[in-house]
């Protein structure tokens, strides 16, 4: 052992360490949350504009072109669901519970 190693500055209390973790790991939680939501909210946003272009396709009489949007737009709807709902299970672990 080296002499002088080892000061009482350098060696954190039982458990410091444990806790430093977890409170990054709750900052890195909540933005995580913070880029899902965001997320979802793009996704719902280009769920609104691929059921305009089916209104538009069906308007124009292209109705198989206006099915395929309606697809494309229920299929982005769920995925802005799906990241809504992980957005809050990172929000509850950031606010110390448990999801």
């Amino acid at each position: 052992m080296i002499v002088g190693a080892m000061d009482s500055v350098a060696v954190d209390p039982p458990g410091a360490a444990a806790e430093r973790v977890v409170g990054e790991q709750r900052v890195r939680a909540a933005q995580l949350a913070s880029l899902l939501s965001r997320t979802a909210v793009t996704l719902e946003q280009s769920a609104v504009l691929a059921d305009a272009h089916a209104e538009r396709y069906e308007q124009a009489k292209r109705s198989d072109d206006a099915a395929q949007e309606r697809r494309v737009a229920g299929r982005t709807r769920e995925a802005a669901r799906m990241a809504r709902s992980h957005a809050e299970q990172w929000r509850e672990f950031a606010a110390g519970r448990k999801p």
